[in-house]
C-alpha cells in the first residue's frame, strides 16, 4: 500500500453569490420532494417545481448520500451527467479517439499543471447529480445548461430554438461564470510500472472549492488515475481511503465562524471518493481554508503480480 499527505496551509477563498435567503433552508423529507414537485419530461432532463424545491433537494443529497438512488428510482431512465462520466470507461475513450463532440457535454480534456485529465465537466458533486448528460435540468420556466465555465439559463419556450441552433440562437440568455479553486497533491505509483508496462497509476489528493450561481461547496477528494493514451483517465481501485482534519473559515453575511472537520471516507471498487466538508445555497457566503491534513491511501490488485500498487 502507498501513502501519502496532503499538507496545505493554503487560503482558497471563494465568494459564492448564490441566492436571496438569509437561512440556510431547513431539511424536508426528500421522498415527498421528489415525488410531488420533481418530475423528468420527454427530452431526458429533470424538472423542478420552484427554486425552493430545486435548494431542498440539493441539500438532501449533500445531507443524505443515498438520496441520488432514490431519483434512479423514480426515473429509471434518467441519466444525469455523473452517471454518464462515470460510464465512460478506457475502451469507450479509446474508441472515441479522440473524438471530443461524442462526450462534450459530461467530460473533457482538462490541462492541469502541463498534463491532460480526463475530468467530469460538472465537477460540483450534487450538481452533477441534478443535471442529465447533456448538463441540463429546469427550475419552473428556465432551462439551465452547464458547461465546464460558465451558466447559461433561458426560458423554457425557447427550448425548441436551442435544440436546432444551440446556445447562440437563444434571444434571452443569461451567461454566469462557475469559479474554483484548488490545493492538489499528487503521486505516481513506481512499483509496478514493469507488470503494467506504460500503463502508469497515480493517486491524486485535493482541496477544493467549486462556486456555481446555484451551489457551492468546500470538499477533499481522493482519485486514483491510469495514464490512457497520453491521457489521466479515473480508474476504479479495490479501495480507497481518505482520513484526516481540514480547518476552514466560513464567512456569512460579514460573520466569520471557524470550523474543525475530520473527512474521512472508505469505498471499494470505486475511482474517486469526495467527502463535502460544507456547502451553500445561500448570498454573500466564502470559505477560506486555512489547513489541512489528509491520508489519501489506495488498494489496488488488477495485477495478480501487484496486489499493493498503491
Amino acid at each position: 500500500m502507498k501513502k501519502f499527505n496532503l499538507l496545505a496551509s493554503v487560503a482558497l477563498v471563494c465568494l459564492f453569490i448564490l441566492g436571496c435567503e438569509k437561512n440556510e433552508t431547513n431539511p424536508t423529507n426528500y421522498n415527498s420532494v421528489l415525488l410531488d414537485n420533481i418530475t423528468l419530461n420527454s427530452e431526458g432532463f429533470l424538472v423542478f417545481k420552484d427554486t425552493e424545491t430545486f435548494k431542498l433537494v440539493l441539500q438532501n443529497l449533500v445531507e443524505h448520500e443515498n438520496s441520488g438512488l432514490l431519483i434512479d428510482e423514480k426515473f429509471p431512465n434518467y441519466i444525469s451527467s455523473k452517471k454518464a462520466f462515470e460510464e465512460l470507461t478506457e475502451e469507450k475513450f479509446k474508441g472515441a479517439k479522440y473524438e471530443i463532440e461524442s462526450f462534450k457535454d459530461y467530460a473533457m480534456i482538462l490541462d492541469i499543471d502541463g498534463e491532460l485529465y480526463l475530468e467530469p465537466v460538472i465537477d460540483a458533486t450534487i450538481l452533477g447529480i441534478v443535471a442529465n448528460q447533456k448538463g441540463l435540468y429546469q427550475i419552473n420556466h428556465t432551462i439551465y445548461k452547464y458547461t465546464y465555465n460558465n451558466v447559461y439559463s433561458f426560458d423554457a419556450s425557447e427550448y425548441a430554438v436551442f435544440k436546432q441552433k444551440g446556445l447562440e440562437g437563444i434571444n434571452n440568455l443569461t451567461t454566469e461564470p462557475i469559479t474554483r479553486s484548488r490545493s492538489l497533491q499528487k503521486q505516481d505509483i513506481l512499483e509496478c510500472i514493469n507488470e503494467y508496462e506504460t500503463n502508469k497509476r497515480r493517486l491524486i489528493g485535493e482541496v477544493s472549492t467549486v462556486n456555481t450561481p446555484a451551489y457551492g461547496e468546500v470538499k477533499v477528494t481522493t482519485k486514483h488515475h491510469k495514464k490512457t493514451v497520453g491521457v489521466w483517465l479515473r480508474k476504479k481501485c479495490d479501495r480507497l481511503i481518505l482520513d484526516g482534519a481540514v480547518d476552514f473559515d466560513k464567512t456569512v453575511l460579514g460573520s466569520t465562524t471557524s470550523h474543525s472537520t475530520m473527512p474521512y471516507k472508505n469505498k471499494t471498487n470505486q475511482s474517486h471518493i469526495s467527502e463535502v466538508l460544507d456547502f451553500t445555497v445561500l448570498t454573500g457566503v466564502s470559505f477560506d481554508i486555512t489547513s489541512a491534513d489528509v491520508d489519501h491511501e489506495g488498494e489496488c490488485a488488477e495485477n495478480a503480480n501487484c496486489n499493493n500498487t498503491l
